[in-house]
């Protein structure tokens, strides 16, 4: 069976009028989140919560945290690979995508707080299990302060944090899996 040029052209439009819809409800989402009051206190806590997300900052100590009792510091280099590649997979996908925040200057797409935090949390979780909760509970805590602060839209936060669970996800099993080879001597 032949299909046209014609036939991509067509698909081409269906796709657009798909992403071009779903963008838009994004944005109206946003609009009806951000339109609930701003307290005084609550912008606090969503500051605080954001800028510990700033550059993996809250993941950094975490981890430091984690590894401590052993003194691994082999581990805790896998720990800071493992943020560093989210972050720079992020900003590949911020070039590609070239999404404008809400307010702010920059690219939104998909958020770095939501992949760094949500990896983290898969990662540091298959360390410490009895943390699983309280990590999950921080990793949705500073993904959703992007939105209530306006930095980013909702499905910015939902990519940024499917990406971190996938890679979150794919290198516990690394981790976890081969511990002696995952950082050479």
């Amino acid at each position: 069976m032949h299909v046209g040029p014609r036939a991509g052209e067509v698909f081409k439009g269906i796709m657009s009028g798909i992403l071009d819809q779903v963008l838009h409800l994004d944005v109206a989402v946003f609009q009806f989140l951000y339109s609930f009051p701003h307290w005084l206190f609550l912008n606090w806590v969503m500051s605080f919560f954001s800028a510990l997300g700033s550059a993996g900052l809250v993941w950094v100590l975490i981890s430091a945290i984690a590894v401590w009792p052993k003194k691994d510091f082999r581990l805790f280099l896998r720990l800071m690979a493992v943020l560093g590649i989210v972050f720079f997979s992020v900003l590949v996908l911020k070039q590609a995508f070239h999404r404008p925040r809400p307010f702010n200057g920059g690219f939104s797409f998909p958020s770095g707080h939501a992949a760094g935090s949500f990896a983290m949390s898969a990662v540091l979780s298959s360390i410490k299990k009895k943390w699983r909760r309280s990590l999950l509970i921080l990793a949705v805590i500073v993904s959703y302060s992007r939105v209530y602060l306006g930095r980013h839209y909702p499905l910015d936060v939902i990519a940024g944090s499917l990406m971190g669970i996938g890679l979150g996800l794919a290198f516990s099993r690394i981790l976890v899996q081969n511990k002696e080879n995952w950082l050479p001597d």
